[in-house]
């Protein structure tokens, strides 16, 4: 199902049949894939189920997720959860143990030059 009309960037409406630009708002033609101003992609992949979406809609037409997530949403929403606070804290620990051992050899090499 394509939307006839919706609202692109900048807030025009476009004319039924035409695809605006999230980028620049300029309007296309129906069967576009690519702004023929800008060369931004009209579509984008929901990250959930793999359908094809507009690039200016919110949610998913098939499955509803909501597409606008960014990374540090997702990843903000991961460390609240048991999973992600395990995972950091080992991944801090095994940074500290990194460091201690770079220093430890660095300070093995300086000892045996002198």
């Amino acid at each position: 199902m394509r939307l006839d009309v919706f609202k692109a960037a900048g807030g025009m409406s476009l004319l039924p049949g035409r695809l605006g630009c999230s980028k620049c708002g300029a309007g296309n033609a129906g069967d576009a894939r690519l702004c023929g101003t800008c060369g931004q992609g009209l579509y984008v992949k929901c990250v959930a189920c793999g359908e094809e979406n507009l690039r200016v809609r919110d949610r998913c037409r098939a499955c509803g997720f909501y597409m606008r997530r960014t990374l540090g949403k997702r990843v903000r929403k991961w460390v609240t959860t048991k999973s992600g606070r395990w995972t950091l804290g080992l991944l801090g620990f095994l940074a500290v143990a990194y460091g201690t051992v770079r220093v430890i050899q660095l300070v093995i090499q300086l000892d045996g030059d002198g």
